[in-house]
């Protein structure tokens, strides 16, 4: 037999644990060899946060760039912001 109060509180706690923030895939070295790969100098990331849009980053490098990291057929593009 499942208590009541037991259930109650295993419904309340579900909301919470699926409102986890998404992780970039990818390490953040990665990001920065990719970023000098295309011409703008990184020189390594400070920063990752999420944007609004499912499976987009706003990227921060070192030297004061903003990258968004947008996700196309599976690998991730990387635009200036």
């Amino acid at each position: 037999m499942v208590d009541a109060g037991t259930s109650d509180q295993a419904v309340e706690e579900t909301p919470e644990n699926s409102a986890v923030a998404a992780a970039m895939p990818l390490p953040n070295r990665v990001i920065a060899r990719t970023i000098d790969r295309i011409g703008y100098a990184c020189g390594g990331v400070s920063s990752v946060d999420p944007l609004e849009a499912q499976g987009n980053f706003k990227v921060t490098c070192r030297s004061g760039q903003s990258f968004q990291a947008k996700p196309v057929n599976g690998r991730y593009r990387f635009k200036r912001l």
